[in-house]
């Protein structure tokens, strides 16, 4: 994955202490301003921009292909994420110690995260309590505040953003899995909730989700039907 976009600036929350020197904000992102370049720590390139960049890229899709567009974002999302995975599983020793396969998924997910989590996306909390079950649940927040970006104030607006994150987390839980899996958001900050909350799931529970999401129902009322057709 050469290039990367960034919605918005690295946050101030600093990983868990095992993370922090090797994940620090000012660890994460190298620019080199005379080229105008800016790398990762794993030599990536970087792109910051704002997210209104992403909320163009729907606009004009919707213009092109209409309703479609959200399911071609997921599908970006999909493939960015199962590429990422790959480049994060060929670095687990350096990472861990250990092949990836052997470490906690929990564990995996928070140090995958990161760099996401730096470049502006958010912190996401991955709930591994209903795993055994094939649900996921991810709480998503902190990247709709206004911050300090590399060269501007930007706000993030995850309505725009929200059918990609689906993606991302459906492809990374597809490639650490080994199975075909799907996400649908079933609460959206731009609604009023206080965080956006992702389901990752079978494809047949991720549509009744979706459809119950539809007709209304929030989070926990979804979660609890899902709950009791296990």
């Amino acid at each position: 994955m050469p290039t990367s976009v960034s919605p918005s600036s690295p946050p101030t929350d600093a990983p868990r202490p095992w993370r922090r020197r090797k994940s620090a904000r000012e660890h994460c992102f190298r620019s080199d301003v005379a080229a105008g370049t800016i790398v990762d720590r794993f030599d990536r390139r970087m792109m910051f921009a704002s997210v209104d960049l992403l909320a163009a890229l729907k606009a004009a899709l919707a213009h092109e292909v209409g309703d479609a567009a959200a399911e071609i974002l997921t599908k970006v999302g999909q493939a960015w994420a199962a590429t990422d995975l790959d480049a994060f599983r060929a670095r687990a020793i350096e990472e861990f110690g250990v092949e990836l396969p052997k470490v906690h998924m929990g564990v995996a997910l928070a140090t995958w995260w990161w760099p996401w989590q730096a470049g502006g996306w958010g912190t996401a909390r991955f709930d591994l309590g209903r795993v055994a079950q094939r649900m996921v649940w991810i709480d998503l927040d902190g990247s709709a505040a206004v911050r300090q970006s590399v060269a501007e104030l930007v706000r993030v607006r995850l309505r725009h953003t929200c059918d990609l994150y689906a993606g991302l987390f459906a492809g990374a839980f597809g490639r650490l899995s080994g199975r075909e899996v799907a996400c649908v958001e079933v609460q959206c900050r731009s609604a009023g909730d206080p965080s956006c909350r992702f389901l990752v799931t079978t494809k047949s529970r991720a549509a009744s989700a979706a459809t119950w999401r539809d007709a209304g129902a929030g989070a926990d009322v979804i979660e609890q039907r899902l709950s009791e057709a296990t």
